[in-house]
């Protein structure tokens, strides 16, 4: 029983500072996604490779590496660009890219941003908000856990005191 009790003093440690964590990581995306949205600028980029990254419990990313030409018709790269699982679907089939060409948003003066292909922007957007949440909630969780841990150890310690 204490084996049981020490890992799930483990797991509520985990949770309580792991929920923050991808709640931040998921506002940070969030705040990009808007921000290229709101204020990025349209493009046509050419796809110049692809990536598809399985993951251990089953799970597969994509991304693609982009070029393309800014409103002063300055070349600009990216590399390693996220894209939906849906809309890799639609742009490979079998071994093949069958897209050339893809729309995207950049940000004009902020080359440190990674531009957002506009296909795959809606499901990025869930997956971050749902990273915000749910991130929030697990800490939540994890911290209600830790204080009812530390207050529930405190009462046994003033019980045993007493007696």
């Amino acid at each position: 029983m204490n084996w049981i009790l020490g890992r799930l003093k483990w797991g509520v440690a985990a949770a309580a500072l792991g929920g923050p964590f991808f709640a931040f990581m998921g506002f940070n995306e969030t705040a990009t996604f808007k921000k290229l949205e709101e204020e990025g600028v349209k493009a046509q980029a050419y796809i110049t490779g692809a990536t598809e990254t399985s993951r251990r419990r089953g799970a597969t990313s994509y991304d693609v590496d982009l070029v393309w030409f800014d409103k002063a018709g300055e070349e600009r790269k990216a590399a390693n660009v996220d894209i939906s699982s849906s809309f890799a679907r639609e742009m490979i089939q079998g071994d093949e890219i069958v897209v050339d060409v893809i729309p995207i948003r950049y940000l004009e003066d902020d080359t440190s941003v990674d531009p957002v292909v506009i296909n795959s922007l809606q499901d990025q957007k869930e997956t971050a908000q749902f990273m915000t949440y749910g991130g929030a909630a697990t800490g939540g969780v994890g911290w209600l856990g830790g204080l009812l841990w530390f207050l529930l150890g405190r009462r046994k310690s003033s019980d045993v005191e007493a007696g």
